[in-house]
């Protein structure tokens, strides 16, 4: 086996490369989300950069509102947003 040593292989396998493929991953998630009304509890918490544990607990103090389609938890996209948003502003003061 002949190795690849070529620029093209080992740029893709640097640590740069590997950022701007997520960041691409991550921006398509965005985009296919923002056209969707609502995700699910673990999109959502990728989706605002944080941990499942913490979307939950918003979600259980009323600070985040979700519904329930059957057995399925989801969160607005906007209702999300919102919340998200209501840090920016309480920060600012």
């Amino acid at each position: 086996m002949i190795a690849d040593f070529s620029s093209a292989s080992i740029l893709s396998n640097t640590p740069d490369a590997k950022w701007m493929r997520d960041m691409q991953a991550a921006n398509h998630s965005i985009d296919s989300a923002v056209s969707r009304l609502a995700v699910s509890p673990a999109e959502a918490a990728r989706l605002a950069g944080l941990g499942r544990t913490k979307l939950y607990e918003a979600i259980s103090s009323g600070a985040l509102p979700s519904f329930r389609i059957g057995t399925r938890r989801l969160i607005r996209v906007s209702a999300l947003d919102a919340w998200l948003k209501s840090f920016e502003t309480s920060e600012q003061g």
